[in-house]
């Protein structure tokens, strides 16, 4: 590569990145060599100029919780995002199913309870509606729940005779049948049974739907991820597909993503690199999303019930508020010496305990997915157990102080979701508890030291960085409200945090910031990157325009 100048308005150059520390550049052999004044260019002056003009130059982003393979199967699945009833939701499903090649699952994803109001849930009896011949399932915008017709039980074995076992729940009618509504560990066997058929259905294809899917993540300034849960085949389909970005691949069983990965154990460990795909942290489950589970001192719990029954304004955050039990419904509470407890745990604590410690054994870092304070509490058990080094807490979404000051002395990485506030932070501000869990505590985490990198969890939540990085400064949800203003970083904080701290959380060495030596992965913004509006011009990797294509 010709030794080039870029000239811009500004670059956000240095750790951390600062938007009054340069207006150019000079990229040598892929590398940034320098940066600074525009009037204080190296003496040995580059053959090649790029003047872009009033563009802003950051640090092309870093999304260490994203979900790719998940993204490629819902490609050809129903988007139900925005359905606010039943019938539009059944309407949605019968046209994919009259338009879908014969024989395998009819899928929804995207739906939100929430928008439905108060009433009915959507069960097996109103999926039976779309087809009764095909399996049918649809999936909760969280990806830890949903609903099947009676099809879909029976093609994985669903029925009356199915035993309870923990970590999920398999409801059920006052007969005993199941009722269609599935969470956590039994919902996972359904979503992996429509995965593994819609892999099989697309064949070859699946490798293109990925490519495509990556291309748009250039596009949105994006050039490397943690794929936050691959099968051994989809680890198998990743590596042949030759993605043109980084990727990380963060293994779980063969029997999907909430299975508890045996067969992965005996699989590449950490750190082991596949063509352009690297083995990342062992993806494991503490608690779950919708049922995540907490400890709530008698106090504050019957104010959170007392706030729930206040009528709100019409809407999603009206529809929590008017159906009053309802989000405590979902987390099925119960009462416990001097609090209530909720949620679902996907292991006992000794479990998930042991789980960690043979992984790290073998060779693995963890990642745990943790969203309530007592599920955060039962990751750092475990990894605290498990000894070694480099592991991470996947949301920490409600981390206390005293878990916080745990992760800093123990070198634990939260990787943290701002989208997340535009649902999670939603509930805890109707039920007037984001003074005794501020949700997405990222104050708490900078002052006490505690590593955090930003990301997106997508497809379950939006994913472009310029849309859910000036969350983590505004704390403004999609709604307009502001959560726990006391928890916002700066500017500064939050672009590093979805840069550097992602980059280095990864592995990925000299990427992720705009310093000497480092890779020229930059992202062309048409202005300041938390002001409404701005988009991405062009993405570079390693020196070179790699979106939009000559």
């Amino acid at each position: 590569m010709t030794r080039t100048l870029v000239l811009a308005r500004a670059v956000w150059a240095g750790d951390p990145p600062d938007p009054a520390s340069a207006d150019a550049l000079v990229l040598d052999d892929g590398r940034i060599e320098w940066a600074g004044p525009r009037d204080a260019v190296p003496r040995r002056r580059p053959r090649r100029t790029v003047d872009l003009g009033d563009a802003v130059i950051v640090p092309a982003f870093v999304d260490p919780h994203h979900h790719l393979c998940d993204a490629v199967a819902l490609h050809g699945w129903t988007n139900l995002r925005g359905a606010r009833a039943t019938g539009e939701v059944i309407s949605r499903l019968r046209r994919a199913a009259a338009s879908a090649p014969p024989g395998g699952w009819i899928v929804g994803w995207g739906y939100r309870e929430t928008l439905m109001g108060r009433g009915h849930r959507l069960n097996r009896a109103d999926l039976d509606r779309v087809t009764a011949d095909r399996p049918v399932l649809v999936m909760h915008r969280s990806m830890h729940s949903g609903a099947a017709n009676s099809a879909a039980l029976a093609a994985v074995g669903f029925g009356r005779q199915t035993p309870r076992w923990h970590g999920g729940e398999l409801e059920r009618d006052l007969r005993g049948e199941p009722n269609g509504r599935a969470w956590e560990r039994a919902f996972g066997v359904l979503v992996h049974a429509a995965k593994r058929g819609e892999i099989e259905a697309i064949g070859t294809d699946w490798i293109e739907r990925a490519r495509a899917y990556a291309r748009g993540l250039i596009a949105n300034g994006v050039v490397a991820i943690g794929d936050a849960g691959v099968t051994p085949h989809e680890l198998t389909l990743l590596v042949a597909a030759d993605l043109p970005i980084d990727v990380v691949a963060m293994p779980v069983g063969s029997r999907g993503l909430f299975a508890t990965p045996r067969e992965a154990l005996g699989g590449p460990v950490t750190g082991e690199v596949m063509g352009r795909v690297v083995v990342g942290p062992l993806k494991l489950f503490a608690d779950g999303a919708e049922r995540a589970c907490f400890r709530i001192p008698y106090p504050v719990a019957t104010r959170a019930v007392r706030n729930l029954g206040r009528p709100g304004p019409d809407g999603e955050t009206g529809g929590a508020a008017a159906n009053a039990l309802d989000p405590l419904r979902v987390l099925r509470p119960h009462l416990a010496p001097g609090a209530v407890r909720t949620g679902t745990a996907h292991y006992t604590p000794d479990g998930l305990k042991e789980i960690a410690r043979e992984a790290v054994e073998r060779g693995f870092r963890l990642a745990i997915h943790a969203l309530g304070n007592e599920g955060v509490r039962w990751a750092l058990e475990a990894i605290e157990g498990a000894g070694g080094h480099g592991h991470r807490i996947e949301h920490a979404m409600f981390a206390e102080a005293d878990a916080a000051e745990r992760m800093a002395r123990g070198r634990i990485t939260a990787v943290v979701q701002p989208a997340h506030l535009s649902e999670y932070g939603e509930v805890v501000r109707t039920a007037g508890l984001e003074g005794f869990l501020p949700p997405v505590p990222l104050r708490r985490f900078a002052d006490l030291g505690v590593a955090y990198a930003l990301s997106s969890d997508a497809p379950t939540a939006d994913w472009p960085p310029l849309a859910t990085m000036p969350v983590a400064v505004t704390r403004r949800t999609a709604d307009g409200n502001v959560i726990a203003g006391q928890e916002a970083i700066t500017p500064a904080e939050a672009l590093r945090a979805q840069t550097m701290a992602g980059a280095e959380l990864l592995g990925l060495e000299a990427a992720g910031a705009i310093l000497p030596g480092h890779r020229a992965d930059l992202a062309v913004l048409s202005g300041d990157p938390f002001e409404a509006g701005t988009e991405v011009r062009e993405t570079w990797l390693a020196g070179s325009r790699a979106w939009p294509e000559a």
